[in-house]
């Protein structure tokens, strides 16, 4: 083979090398998985298959079924707030919920989208979120409100009604009642005397899940 030839031959084996590591390196958004500081549990929602864990820092996810922990959903996947007050379950529409500060946001697998259920002119920040067939409901210190899932409207209310599904402070079980007195006293003890709260906690059938503030979770 002729010197020119070979030289050829080298350069388009080369350039060809080159293009597929190109190519190989070239990912999509969703190849990627954020890892953020999600050891800071603020509320916790239980489905029929995963347990949602809101925290400071995004949702993780726990997989029931395949008993092991989902990519956790953050601001690099999407997810509109870092940190998250109360997360629960639509269980009429299947949809993710959150809160943060004066704002609900919804997330529909459908159409991988957050939506966002602005108040306008209403203040306050939410404890508790509830869903019923109609409507989102929302309590604060001081703000009782429902959402209109037809007008998409905010009305304040006076009181709720009986069909509610609570997340967050109405809908998780109060520790400190005596039936839960073998959590006492109510914190992990970390290994420099250092103490994490016990901040949410949920019935499961026989299983009680809980978060911690800064110690992550455990059942």
């Amino acid at each position: 083979m002729k010197p020119n030839r070979l030289i050829l031959l080298i350069w388009i084996v080369f350039s060809s090398l080159i293009v597929c590591s190109a190519e190989a390196t070239q990912y999509l958004p969703e190849d990627w998985v954020s890892y953020t500081d999600l050891r800071y549990i603020t509320s916790i929602a239980v489905d029929l298959r995963f347990v949602y864990f809101g925290t400071r820092d995004g949702i993780c996810v726990y997989d029931k079924l395949k008993e092991r922990w989902g990519d956790p959903i953050t601001t690099g996947d999407g997810l509109p707030t870092r940190n998250v007050d109360v997360v629960g379950i639509d269980v009429y529409t299947n949809n993710l919920l959150l809160s943060s500060g004066s704002n609900i946001y919804s997330y529909a697998s459908t159409l991988e989208d957050w939506e966002s259920y602005e108040m306008e002119g209403v203040g306050g920040s939410f404890t508790s979120i509830g869903v019923n067939a109609e409507y989102i409901w929302g309590e604060g210190p001081d703000l009782k409100i429902r959402f209109d899932k037809i007008t998409r409207s905010w009305v304040p209310v006076d009181r709720f009604e009986d069909d509610i599904k609570w997340f967050g402070k109405r809908g998780e079980v109060d520790i400190k009642k005596p039936r839960y007195s073998f959590l006492a006293p109510f914190y992990i003890p970390g290994r420099h005397l250092e103490r994490y709260d016990m901040t949410a906690a949920v019935e499961d059938g026989k299983i009680l899940w809980f978060g911690t503030e800064g110690y992550g979770s455990f059942k």
